[in-house]
């Protein structure tokens, strides 16, 4: 399936009749088709297909939000009879960015909402490879997502009301900014890094499925003071997140490290409902059923005490790569999209750990709250196959409730050298110095980021 021109009449990578351009609507399942085996064989080639449309009508992909691009050469003769040939191709997804800058000369933080990319699926076809064609899409991409879908303010996505500190100003542009562009490597670091795109910190600590026990019978998954989240709580905690990651997090990162830019893809309603249904895609493919618990939330154990603001909570997905027609289910894992302790300030530093150290109640609240979401993230991975429960890039008080958690079946770091790399490549916004991806620093650089 796909192009089959000739490999012997290929141009160069180097060739000005190459061009990026957006993918026909019939040209899209010869892409998908094409990266099936590698990404898709926890279904078959028709599910693999019905779910990559099935993508394509996500609130976060409607409305151009998703975009197929491929390389294909103007001067090839099958071009005329339109099946160009598809000599790379990838997809990008629009998000909802923000970038935060102190200004010295007026004592504030400039904050700037806009848009990122977000590359995935890159990929050549077999026949093609070796030629260089990636390369050149990539430099041709990086360019031309600088200005990609640059559009009037009133486009943009709803965000959370600014309310200013310390006299912090919001850039209220006309214009839309593309304030960056994100992916995900799964071949290194050095491939991207040469095209622009830094990468970024790619550890993350892994927990072993543990099956729930129901012998005692008063035994329950979920005891008082800890909750699931479903779709229909999940809305409120995506506002009130994205609300303090705007005017509390990013600003006050921004006065502590005024020589540096902080920016971070919001995880906004759009953003996470696009993991979970992709994952309700899968599951129901796979089990014939989907997930009814998408993440838990932990209130203090004291009424008078829980209040919004002293919550902590975890929202996750689970992916299938392998599926389940064998005994291994090697490469099916649950990740933790977005973990939030509300009304505890984690700036991701060793300052933010000592103040809870120097806490004992606050910091034992903590602990007990980690444990006992991580236990029903343990047993949901147990019930619904999957490797491990992965957490992307702990920040020191997180590695902090992890070691004292004692956690059941114990957890292991890793470092990524290879896969799931997150790279950044950084365009600039007014206000800011220039495109020196160098001076970027990016916050939140969770799963939940991930395409």
């Amino acid at each position: 399936m796909g192009s089959t021109t000739p490999t012997a009449s290929l141009p160069s990578a180097s060739s000005p009749s190459l061009t990026l351009t957006l993918a026909h609507p019939d040209e899209r399942p010869k892409t998908w088709s094409l990266t099936h085996p590698m990404w898709g064989p926890a279904l078959s080639h028709s599910e693999y297909l019905a779910r990559e449309h099935f993508m394509t009508t996500l609130p976060l992909a409607k409305d151009g939000g998703l975009t197929h691009w491929i390389l294909t050469d103007t001067n090839s003769s099958s071009s005329e009879n339109n099946q160009r040939p598809i000599l790379s191709s990838c997809e990008t997804l629009r998000k909802h960015a923000v970038a935060a800058r102190y200004d010295p000369s007026s004592d504030r933080v400039i904050l700037t909402e806009g848009i990122s990319h977000g590359i995935g699926s890159v990929f050549t076809d077999p026949q093609y490879r070796g030629k260089g064609y990636a390369n050149r899409m990539m430099q041709e991409l990086g360019k031309r997502l600088r200005t990609w879908q640059v559009s009037d303010k009133k486009d943009r996505p709803e965000s959370p009301p600014f309310t200013q500190q310390n006299g912090d100003k919001k850039d209220e542009k006309e214009e839309q900014t593309t304030l960056f562009s994100v992916l995900y490597s799964d071949i290194g670091k050095s491939f991207y890094a040469k095209n622009g795109w830094k990468a970024f910190p790619s550890a993350h600590v892994s927990f072993k499925p543990i099956k729930f026990s129901s012998s005692s019978p008063s035994s329950s998954p979920f005891p008082p003071n800890l909750s699931p989240i479903s779709y229909h709580t999940l809305p409120p905690l995506c506002t009130l997140d994205t609300h303090h990651l705007l005017t509390q997090t990013l600003p006050t990162l921004a006065r502590l490290h005024p020589h540096k830019t902080h920016v971070a893809l919001l995880p906004d309603l759009d953003c996470l409902l696009w993991h979970l249904l992709r994952e309700d895609f899968m599951t129901q493919h796979i089990f014939h059923r989907t997930p009814s618990v998408r993440g838990a939330i932990y209130n203090r154990p004291h009424p008078e005490q829980s209040a919004s603001g002293q919550r902590i909570w975890a929202v996750w997905t689970r992916s299938y790569y392998r599926g389940l027609e064998s005994e291994s289910i090697e490469g099916n894992h649950m990740h933790i999209l977005r973990f939030v302790m509300e009304g505890v300030e984690d700036l991701g530093d060793d300052e933010s750990l000592r103040k809870v150290t120097e806490d004992p109640d606050t910091e034992k609240y903590l602990v007990e709250a980690f444990r006992a979401i991580l236990a029903v993230a343990q047993r949901e991975a147990a019930e619904w196959r999957v490797e491990d429960v992965q957490m992307w890039n702990p920040s020191p008080l997180v590695s902090r409730l992890i070691e004292k958690a004692e956690i059941e079946g114990g957890y292991e770091m890793v470092e990524r050298d290879m896969d799931s790399i997150p790279s950044l490549m950084w365009y600039g916004a007014e206000g800011m110095e220039g495109g020196r991806t160098e001076d970027v620093e990016w916050v939140a650089n969770e799963k939940y980021g991930w395409c």
